[in-house]
């Protein structure tokens, strides 16, 4: 798997446990609402500093969030 797209995969689970529009995760993030869906979609891979705004919007921990997607890509190896 690659990493745009385990992202995506935690992004969108993420965006929608916490009950958010991409719309609003975007206010809450300071990014626009065609950044967090062209994240969603695995169509771009954003900067580290995008996803720590991401992690803000979403109010989770830069680190569990990384974590989950790093679960992701070694689970995808095997």
């Amino acid at each position: 798997m690659k990493f745009e797209y385990a992202l995506a995969r935690v992004l969108v689970e993420e965006r929608e446990k916490a009950g958010l529009t991409q719309a609003k995760l975007a206010e809450r993030s300071g990014l626009s609402s065609r950044a967090i869906q062209k994240y969603e979609n695995g169509e771009a891979e954003p900067l580290l500093g995008s996803i720590f705004s991401i992690c803000k919007g979403l109010n989770v921990s830069e680190e569990q969030f990384l974590k989950r997607i790093n679960q992701l890509l070694d689970t995808s190896l095997l």
